[in-house]
């Protein structure tokens, strides 16, 4: 399996106090920001480099720099921010997509809401970030959705990943890396990964979105809102100002 397990002993030492459900919310963002720098790091190691003339304040030199297209972090939303946040840190340059995907509880099944990229997403290196690869139903359609716009060239990062998932992953999309902090040891009933470290979204504190409805997502694709119908569109079911209210909370994460 194409599967990279980044076991540096930082990233162990902060991950065990993610995992300590005594962490609070504060310093689980923190930590998940310093890891992903660390993730990161492994992750772009071999992007490809050319170089470049240069003169230093000494003379002139070939020096290596970063060659082609910027690269493209594509964060499943919600909880895939925690970890773009801090490689956008590492690399301010990059490209931006976000996928709008949210899990069942019933089925489990990955359901999409929202999807941005740079239109020249096939001739850029793509890296997509989510922090569970649990059952892998919503990075599966991640790749998907990605592939069906042209994406050719996509790296998959997570903080924890189950043994079922990764399996699933790898047959479903067996050219994309697998980058990981931890393979857990299993999914329980209700597809978490044990021992895990419980919900990401909401130890991020990340709690849902308007139109949720007895412990359900309630989200409908359709009508245009505003900005939205440049793109694919969008409709949140609830009231009109519950729809402002999201599209407002949307743009502040970044969305383009």
């Amino acid at each position: 399996m194409n599967v990279t397990v980044v076991d540096h002993p930082l990233v162990k030492h902060k991950l065990t106090i993610m995992r300590d459900k005594e962490t609070s919310t504060g310093s689980f963002r923190r930590l998940l920001k310093e890891i992903s720098l660390l993730l990161c790091y492994e992750v772009t190691r071999n992007m490809e480099m050319t170089t470049k003339r240069i003169e230093t304040p000494l003379e002139p030199m070939d020096a290596p720099i970063l060659d082609g297209k910027k690269l493209v972090f594509a964060s499943v939303l919600r909880s895939g921010n925690g970890l773009l946040e801090g490689m956008l840190e590492l690399v301010p340059s990059a490209r931006v997509a976000h996928i709008g995907l949210y899990r069942d509880h019933d089925t489990l099944e990955a359901v999409e809401y929202y999807f941005k990229a740079p239109e020249d997403i096939a001739d850029r290196l793509v890296i997509v970030v989510d922090p569970m690869l649990a059952t892998a139903n919503s990075a599966i359609a991640a790749i998907d959705k990605l592939k069906q716009r042209g994406a050719n060239n996509l790296r998959f990062v997570c903080l924890l990943a189950a043994p079922e998932g990764i399996e699933r992953f790898t047959k479903a999309h067996p050219d994309v890396p697998v980058f990981t902090a931890a393979i857990d040891s299993h999914l329980n009933e209700r597809g978490y990964i044990v021992p895990g470290l419980g919900d990401a979204g909401g130890r991020l504190g990340q709690f849902g979105f308007p139109g949720r409805a007895q412990g359900h997502f309630a989200w409908q694709r359709g009508e245009p809102l505003g900005d939205f119908g440049k793109g694919p569109a969008v409709a949140i079911l609830g009231n009109r100002d519950e729809k402002r209210n999201e599209v407002g909370r949307l743009g502040r994460l970044g969305l383009p």
